[in-house]
């Protein structure tokens, strides 16, 4: 029995918003850097495990590696930027601005020459007004008792504008090389990039790192696992039918950690976010499913 795409999608969306979370709680407390290292690696070793188990090579074409590794030092960054986002907070307004790196993609590709369609255009403009909408609601997200700090509130919102950026690039890095490496293959050296990158964050900047007691290694483990299974889930899942189905429902992962917010934090918001976050969503699902 074929699973549904619908299915598919849902299982990447919490998956990634899974990841998310307890990146929020990792990051925290071990540091970001700790934390990004934890997601890469496990993510290395399931999207590697694959690869293995159906017997293809995890170097498809030597020719074109320098490109999906160079996307993984994107990818590390927008994933180290998404921790910091969310552990800076608040998470109602980080997480939806994060998920907004399709309209920096599509303007990617107006600069390789492609012309948007109007449609696309007004997706973009909505995104757009979504990001406006949740940012300006930034200062109102403070948890109960809390006193909202406006220069704080205008980090996290650059943080996580850099963390869509990065994202942005990664993914425009490796769709210029998943014709020649395969998409798995492709997917799995950005992570070797990126594993790399936060290894090499880890020896540079000690001070960004605690010591991670025993047993918050299988949570580590566990927040890896995750992010790569989402990879796996929105790969597989948009070869069939209703590939569409799936990057629109997928897309709308920050929803995840929205609600972990704003019912487990306390996060408040208002209707001004909410409708930035709905519009947010809606234009990316959009923009995920036309391309």
């Amino acid at each position: 029995m074929s699973v549904p795409p619908a299915l598919w999608g849902l299982g990447t969306a919490l998956s990634w918003g899974g990841a998310d979370i307890i990146g929020r709680w990792t990051g925290g407390r071990f540091g970001v850097a700790v934390s990004l290292a934890g997601t890469m690696l496990a993510s290395v070793a399931v999207l590697g495990a694959l690869l293995l188990l159906q017997g293809q090579p995890l170097v498809a074409d030597w020719g074109h590696l320098p490109v999906p590794l160079l996307s993984g030092v994107a990818n590390a960054i927008g994933t180290l930027c998404l921790i910091l986002a969310l552990v800076r907070g608040p998470i109602v307004v980080t997480s939806p601005i994060t998920a907004s790196y399709p309209v920096i993609n599509l303007l990617l590709a107006l600069l390789g020459g492609v012309l948007p369609s109007l449609a696309q255009w007004l997706a973009m403009g909505v995104v757009m007004l979504g990001v406006v909408l949740v940012s300006r609601g930034a200062a109102a997200a403070a948890p109960t008792g809390a006193t909202p700090d406006r220069r704080r509130l205008v980090g996290s919102i650059a943080i996580a504008l850099t963390s869509a950026l990065g994202f942005a690039l990664s993914i425009h890095g490796i769709q210029q090389v998943m014709a020649e490496q395969g998409e798995l293959q492709a997917t799995f050296l950005m992570r070797v990039g990126g594993a790399l990158t936060a290894v090499a964050i880890l020896a540079c900047l000690p001070r960004t790192r605690r010591a991670v007691p025993a047993r918050w290694l299988p949570v580590l483990g566990v927040q890896g696992l995750l992010d790569g299974c989402a990879y796996v889930l929105l790969l597989y899942g948009s070869r069939g039918t209703g590939a569409q189905i799936v990057v629109v429902v997928a897309a709308a992962y920050c929803v995840v950690p929205v609600l972990f917010g704003r019912f487990v934090l306390k996060e408040h918001m208002g209707w001004p976010q909410l409708l930035g976050l709905l519009a947010i969503i809606a234009g990316v699902a959009y923009l995920a499913g036309a391309h």
